[in-house]
């Protein structure tokens, strides 16, 4: 009992306590003063800003601040008697800036300060109404990008600047374009300017708006787009004139009309290249133009092309009018025959001495006029004196050594990169029953990131899944299993990085002079891994189609060069020489190991070399491409060489690795349509490709025809020709490839030397070119396999001489 009344006694105490002690706080709770501060806009506050305060202390008086934007706790004056409502204000040289504004408030008791309240805050905003709206426009027109401003009446405290930007670049130095103001208002205006040029037809640029405070430096931004519409190419013009000329009478005229005034007309003869035309003019007020021709043309039939460029918009081209017009050849005209004098009667009375006989003068025989040169492409040189133009012998060179090339791989498969043949690749060199056993590479973590047992497990099988159906898809997806080997998932990097660089290159406008560079990198990249060029090509190709290329046909030309230039040279190399030889790396076969790398590496930079030259009649328009052809030449080598190499440093050092990325089984036969579908595709590239140069003719038509027989005769079964075999020696690998160049060369040159004119020049080429493969071809189909000898050193002599006759012909070129 008296434990309770213990307890009970505490507790009352303590609540007794508790009731005396809280007065105070409960005193002051009470007494805060009430404050309401409604939000506003910058335009609409009040000046000078004020609110009121119920004041709830008996005696006291308010104290009252403000914190807003850069300014905090700044008092405010207050004013009023008693309990009641109180009248706090913000000096009128202060100005809210948007955003939050607190205001803090406090009834004090001067005299008495423990009767002081807290502090009560009520916070509300100050909303901005700066704003921008943009607009549409042409490219190269002016445009404008308003809205409003926060801003109040009769005070100049903020100014507005814009920033113009495409793809995150200034746009025409549009960084801080400073923008008319209205105060009246409280609206602002930017004149802004958009370049030609645009990326798309229906480009966006990002204006981004800033607000800065005169006074504070407070600062906000906003943004808008605006599209800038691209101007359409201008029509293709018509070429009136001339149809028929007479050689005495050159040079002559050529006449037309476009559909607009002030565009610059471009006129080239028997050539594509509109980088160096033979003639430009400008239209006047009706359309018309009339460009004089500099040169003067050899009898036979010429083709005039002819586009219009937009003056305001360089970028803009139309496409490519075309007309023929003949040259008439002066004759020379038979000399007059002297008539016969009338026999004069003779005198009968008066005789006439003799007259001593004059020596007559003797006639000087007609000289025959010298032969004007035949012209090349106008307005560049022809040459060493030749009838095609540098980049045309290029041409005709890329056309021959291709050929050359098909004809010795076309009898079998592409050969894989761990096939092909070789005379000294013999039973010792095989591998052993026990396997390659483990290296020091397969020990180190370059390949071990994650995925890559996926990546092993696709490169053994994917190519085997696709090859019945695409041949040269399998080839693609088996070249890179010996980098795939040594970096495992990081081989996605060197693809990634190759399409990056050839779809950067394509956005460019297409091919550039200040590309060359980068280029380069993608033929590096592309020796390592044929994927990786082929994928960079194909990123080229997609967004310069998109891009809307003046020239369609110019474009695919591009896109078929640069495809060949990042993807072919590593496929020749492994289809004529083995990059790698199973077994160990013994000194035994050291020669053949360094004959792979030197003729595989060789015949890229060939090739490489003709392509680059070549780029600039491809594109229809100046690459930087050919002034660096054999600088690209030498890198294929050098890559292709590191490739080779590369290959060896697999087997040797990552011989678990290679086993795990090689296929698992042999590449099955291709099915008859995959043959006939590689065959279409085969022959129509080269009659398009032919066809841009050669024009429609009956030799761009024999051509494409004896390219296109031996594919057939191939495609046939071999039953066909079982009673038709023969044993005549056989050409292979390198050697053939060289003495197939060599005499198409010779048979080229002949052929060009006996025509009048560039464009017959090249027609007949074209069929000369063919026409040694095509033989070969249907020798070697009809030939009688027989087992290869073993290698004698006068044979691989006989190999180091024709690696050093082709390395001669390849950097000294043709002229045709």
């Amino acid at each position: 009992m008296m434990r309770r009344l213990l307890a009970g006694f505490m507790l009352g105490t303590i609540a007794a306590a508790g009731v005396v002690l809280g007065l105070p706080g409960a005193a002051s709770a009470a007494n805060e003063p009430s404050i309401s501060v409604s939000s506003t806009s910058y335009s609409g506050q009040p000046r000078p800003f004020t609110v009121q305060v119920k004041n709830n202390l008996s005696g006291g008086r308010i104290i009252a601040s403000v914190t807003n934007g850069n300014f905090s706790n700044v008092s405010m004056g207050c004013s009023g008697s008693g309990t009641g409502t109180w009248t706090c204000s913000l000096s009128s040289s202060r100005v809210l800036s948007p955003g939050s504004v607190r205001v803090h408030a406090q009834a004090v008791d001067s005299g008495d300060p423990s009767r002081n309240t807290d502090v009560v805050t009520r916070t509300a905003s100050v909303s901005s109404r700066f704003s921008a709206s943009g607009s549409s426009t042409t490219e190269g027109q002016p445009f404008t990008v308003s809205g409003r401003y926060d801003h109040l009446s009769g005070v100049n405290d903020y100014r507005v600047a814009a920033r113009v930007t495409d793809g995150g670049r200034v746009v025409l130095g549009q960084g801080n374009v400073g923008c008319a103001l209205s105060p009246a208002s409280g609206t602002y205006r930017c004149s802004l300017k958009s370049a030609t040029g645009a990326r798309t037809p229906s480009s966006r640029y990002s204006v981004t708006l800033t607000e800065v405070s005169a006074s504070t430096g407070d600062r906000r931004t906003t943004g808008t787009s605006v599209t800038v519409k691209a101007t359409p190419a201008p029509a293709a013009p018509a070429i009136l004139s001339p149809s028929t000329v007479e050689e005495k009478d050159q040079p002559v005229t050529v006449t037309g009309s476009a559909g607009a005034a002030g565009l610059r007309v471009e006129v080239t003869v028997d050539s594509t290249n509109f980088a160096s035309p033979a003639a430009v003019c400008v239209t006047g007020s009706t359309g018309a133009w009339s460009c004089p021709l500099p040169s003067q043309y050899d009898g036979g039939t010429h083709t005039i092309r002819a586009r219009v460029v937009d003056t305001a918009a360089q970028n803009k081209a139309s496409t490519v009018a075309l007309r023929s017009f003949v040259v008439n050849a002066d004759e020379t005209p038979s000399p007059t025959p002297t008539p016969t004098p009338t026999p004069t009667p003779t005198p009968t009375a008066t005789a006439v001495p003799t007259p001593t006989p004059t020596a007559s003068p003797t006639a000087s025989p007609t000289e025959e006029a010298a032969p004007k040169p035949v012209a090349g492409k106008p307005g560049a040189s022809a040459g060493k004196g030749g009838k095609l133009p540098g980049g045309r012998d290029a041409l005709v060179g890329l056309l021959i050594l291709g050929l050359a090339l098909v004809t010795v791989v076309r009898p079998r498969t592409l050969a894989l990169v761990d096939g092909g043949s070789s005379a000294a690749f013999t039973d010792g060199d095989a591998v052993t029953d026990d396997g390659p056993g483990i290296g020091p590479g397969d020990q180190v973590p370059t390949w071990a990131f994650p995925g890559h047992e996926l990546l092993d497990e696709l490169s053994r099988t994917v190519p085997l899944a696709v090859a019945s159906r695409s041949p040269f898809l399998a080839r693609l997806l088996t070249d890179g299993s010996d980098v795939r080997a040594v970096f495992g998932s990081l081989w996605w990097l060197l693809v990634a990085g190759a399409a990056g660089v050839g779809g950067w290159i394509g956005s460019e406008a297409g091919v550039l002079p200040d590309q060359t560079k980068l280029v380069a990198v993608v033929l590096v990249l592309g020796a390592l891994d044929a994927a990786a060029g082929f994928l960079a090509s194909v990123a080229f190709g997609v967004l310069v189609l998109l891009g809307g290329p003046a020239s369609t046909e110019n474009a695919l030309l591009a896109i078929l060069g640069f495809g060949i230039l990042w993807t072919a040279p590593v496929i020749v190399g492994s289809a004529l020489r083995p990059f790698r030889r199973r077994g160990a790396f013994s000194a035994e076969y050291l020669w053949d190991r360094v004959a792979d790398a030197v003729i595989a590496g060789v015949v890229a930079g060939w090739l490489v070399t003709l392509v680059a030259g070549s780029m600039d009649a491809l594109a229809g328009t100046a690459t930087g491409l050919p002034e660096h052809d054999t600088a690209l030449g030498l890198i294929a080598f050098g890559a292709v060489v590191v490739r080779v190499a590369l290959a060896h440093v697999t087997d040797l050092w990552f011989p678990e690795r290679r086993r795990l990325t090689d296929l698992a089984d042999d590449l099955p036969e291709p099915t008859t349509l995959a043959t006939v579908g590689g065959i279409v595709v085969r022959t129509g590239l080269l009659a398009f490709a032919a066809h841009a140069f050669t024009g429609t003719c009956w030799q761009w038509a024999v051509g494409v025809l004896l390219f296109l027989l031996p594919d057939v005769v191939f495609a046939l079964p071999d039953a066909v020709f079982d009673r038709l075999v023969h044993r005549l020696p056989l050409l292979r690998g390198i050697t053939a490839v060289f003495l197939l160049v060599v005499v198409s060369t010779l048979l080229v040159a002949v052929v060009v030397s006996g025509t009048h004119s560039e464009p017959s020049a090249l027609r007949m080429a074209f069929v000369a070119a063919a026409l040694v493969p095509f033989g070969t071809s249907l020798v070697q189909v009809l030939g009688e396999e027989r087992p290869t000898r073993a290698t004698t050193w006068a044979l691989q002599a006989a190999g180091a001489a024709v690696v050093v006759a082709s390395a001669v012909l390849a950097l000294t070129g043709w002229d045709f």
